[in-house]
């Protein structure tokens, strides 16, 4: 069974405005523009434990080589780029060419807490896996002053 409800009349000028304020009522507070952004963004995952930051991110269909780490003032910058060109021929005619472009880019605040020079990174199917050291805190000592 369905239920079907149907306008009578004539149109009004003011169902076009009804309509639109409660589409955009229940639209996502971030818009439809974001969320399709975001959708495409790579899954990062960012586990932190007492000694390291480990961050994993998915990039597939990129090669070793077109990925770039940097880290600088406690921030790590992940940037990534891909071109490939193919073409079909025929009796030597090109009748297919295709060409795929991507890039990423990405950075994420850590702080001055993480060791630099001791950063590994690794990447293996489709998947950058980073180990971020921390330093060890540097606690002052507690000097006791004597009173006179």
């Amino acid at each position: 069974m369905s239920t079907e409800m149907k306008k009578g009349g004539f149109p009004s000028l003011l169902d076009h405005d009804f309509d639109s304020l409660f589409q955009g009522f229940f639209r996502p507070v971030l818009g439809d523009d974001f969320t399709k952004q975001a959708s495409q963004l790579p899954a990062v995952d960012i586990h932190e434990s007492k000694d390291n930051y480990e961050l994993t991110a998915e990039l597939p269909g990129f090669s070793k080589e077109e990925i770039q780490v940097s880290f600088h003032q406690g921030k790590l910058t992940i940037t990534a780029e891909h071109q490939e060109e193919t073409e079909k021929k025929e009796e030597g005619e090109a009748v297919l060419k295709e060409r795929r472009y991507g890039s990423y880019a990405r950075t994420f605040q850590f702080g001055a807490n993480v060791s630099e020079h001791d950063i590994e990174a690794t990447y293996q199917d489709g998947v950058l896996h980073l180990i971020l050291p921390k330093t060890v805190a540097n606690v002052p000592e507690v000097r006791k002053i004597e009173v006179r």
